[in-house]
């Protein structure tokens, strides 16, 4: 199968719970159905912790960056990475709306 940006699906392999497929590229290609187990949602009724969306964050960049622990020479763009992350996500979190209604709260 050819790609639009002219790369060449070879042929897939199970693994987990997706697909991969190699390119004719150094990168395989994921066709998952699934995500990163260690990545959870987050959108709730109730307000999210900074704490939460952090941690989602860091999990992220440890996974696109392949790295548990930056190295020195990397620790500031990953910290930074970080906080990006972790700013859009809250700017996502805090900027969807729900189709259900509000509980009204008694006083």
């Amino acid at each position: 199968m050819r790609l639009s940006h002219g790369l060449v699906l070879g042929p897939l392999v199970v693994g987990g719970q997706g697909l991969w497929s190699r390119v004719t590229s150094r990168f395989p290609l994921w066709h998952g159905v699934g995500m990163c187990r260690s990545i959870v949602t987050l959108r709730s009724p109730e307000a999210v912790a900074d704490e939460e969306v952090r941690a989602a964050a860091l999990q992220y960049v440890r996974k696109v960056s392949g790295y548990r622990a930056p190295s020195e020479a990397n620790r500031a763009t990953f910290e930074r990475a970080v906080d990006d992350v972790a700013r859009s996500t809250r700017a996502l979190l805090d900027g969807l709306v729900s189709g259900r209604p509000v509980p009204k709260v008694s006083r």
